[in-house]
């Protein structure tokens, strides 16, 4: 798994150093220290030709638990954070993942992107979104969406769940991928090691190039990588990842939810159980 500098608490030695530093001023409440929270984006709405644009991301990966961070994510901001509402009729929708950039078609262009978000207003912090998962792996999203936003485009938080791949695969397969063909898990993995690695399944697991690309279009600043585990378990004393966005969001937020919702589970066996030791390993 691929862990963030940032969500990672710090070691012995790195507490020791900031204790004993006289120019690192103290953290806030939200585990920030002031001079981290000065080149936070602004906290006024970000407003594109009279609509909320959306500035937060959850990009990926698909079968990461993105479902349950967006549905987490939604509950703590308290109001703040909106859904995109099909006000145009799209086939292919849904609030949490609008599929808008996933798509070469056009579907009216950026004023019909635009409709999907509220009116511009400055009554109260509101941030929309876009939580498609499959943005992560499509090449072509990253210069669709740097085409829409311009030099505005600093203003967006890209967030990423990376979750063990195999376990992703394993995930993926039971949710949408076991047909008559590939009726076990055993017996699709299998056709991938010895057959075909192009399938859309095996190509989810790929983060490196996949991260590549996008780190091609955006700074690296703009990005939370987040470990599904450290989601499911955040350590005690530390903000959570849902806390962290919030705050870099500029939002203040509610409370959490005591224990991670658990969205579009699957119940399956171990991979060891379904795929036997030797071919796991």
């Amino acid at each position: 798994e691929q862990h963030s500098d940032e969500l990672r608490p710090p070691t012995d030695h790195q507490e020791s150093s900031e204790q004993h530093s006289s120019e690192r001023q103290p953290p806030t409440e939200t585990g920030r220290s002031p001079e981290q929270h000065a080149g936070m984006p602004q906290r006024k709405n970000f407003c594109m030709e009279g609509h909320i644009a959306p500035t937060f991301f959850l990009i990926g990966a698909q079968k990461a638990g993105t479902t349950s961070f967006a549905e987490g994510l939604m509950h703590a901001g308290n109001g703040s954070i909106r859904a995109p509402r099909n006000t145009i009729g799209k086939k292919i929708f849904w609030e949490k993942e609008p599929h808008w950039f996933g798509s070469r078609s056009a579907f009216g262009g950026k004023p019909n992107w635009l409709k999907l978000y509220p009116p511009c207003n400055e009554t109260q912090r509101v941030v929309t979104w876009d939580c498609t998962p499959d943005n992560l792996r499509v090449g072509h999203v990253p210069p669709q969406i740097m085409q829409y936003y311009g030099k505005e485009s600093r203003q967006i938080l890209f967030v990423i769940l990376l979750r063990e791949p195999v376990a992703r695969l394993q995930s993926g397969f039971h949710h949408l991928f076991r047909t008559e063909k590939y009726p076990t898990f055993a017996r699709y993995a299998g056709h991938i090691v010895r057959e075909d690695h192009s399938g859309q399944g095996f190509l989810g697991s790929l983060y490196g190039p996949q991260i590549k690309l996008w780190l091609a279009t955006f700074d690296s600043s703009q990005f939370l990588i987040i470990p599904f585990k450290l989601f499911l378990a955040p350590p005690r004393g530390y903000p959570t990842p849902i806390r962290r966005v919030l705050d870099r969001l500029g939002i203040s937020g509610g409370q959490e939810r005591d224990s991670v919702p658990h969205e579009n589970v699957h119940k399956h066996s171990s991979i060891d159980d379904e795929l036997g030791h030797d071919l796991h390993k």
